[in-house]
């Protein structure tokens, strides 16, 4: 899969280019190495990498709703509420270096950060990430670290 500019997947199946790429991003080559993230022509490893940290792990795609799911199933589902608060942290500070302490589903039940929030945290992201970043702390629950794919 292959991230476009407006964050949407793309299933590309079966390219051996991107696999090629996939297996050579090196972290170690890139994080925690006090490089600046090149989000300007980001070169094919680095978004390989990114991708693979941004991916939701195989145990946790059962959260999600079926794909055969029809509209008016998907609009009867319970989902977090979206509070209109107004949120004054910066996007870098919700990031942690880390490991997560807590599994998304224990997350499901809490209100998600505004839109404008999240908008921030995907952009400081791969700063964060560069910096050793590798997981996300929700300043409501100051003790609770969550994987990082939970951007996504």
């Amino acid at each position: 899969m292959a991230t476009t500019t407006s964050g949407c997947l793309i299933d590309i199946p079966n390219d051996p280019s991107i696999e090629e790429t996939a297996r050579a991003w090196n972290p170690y080559d890139w994080l925690k190495q006090g490089k600046v993230y090149p989000s300007n022509d980001t070169p094919p490893v680095v978004l390989a990498g990114r991708q693979q940290t941004l991916s939701l792990c195989p145990k946790h795609t059962v959260l999600l709703p079926e794909q055969q799911l029809s509209i008016i199933d998907l609009l009867r589902l319970d989902l977090p509420t979206q509070p209109s608060v107004l949120v004054v942290q910066q996007a870098m500070s919700w990031f942690h270096t880390m490991e997560p302490n807590e599994d998304i589903r224990n997350v499901c039940s809490r209100p998600l950060p505004p839109v404008k929030v999240i908008q921030d945290l995907q952009k400081a992201f791969g700063q964060a990430w560069f910096d050793g970043a590798q997981s996300i702390i929700d300043p409501h629950h100051t003790h609770s670290r969550l994987p990082l794919f939970c951007l996504e």
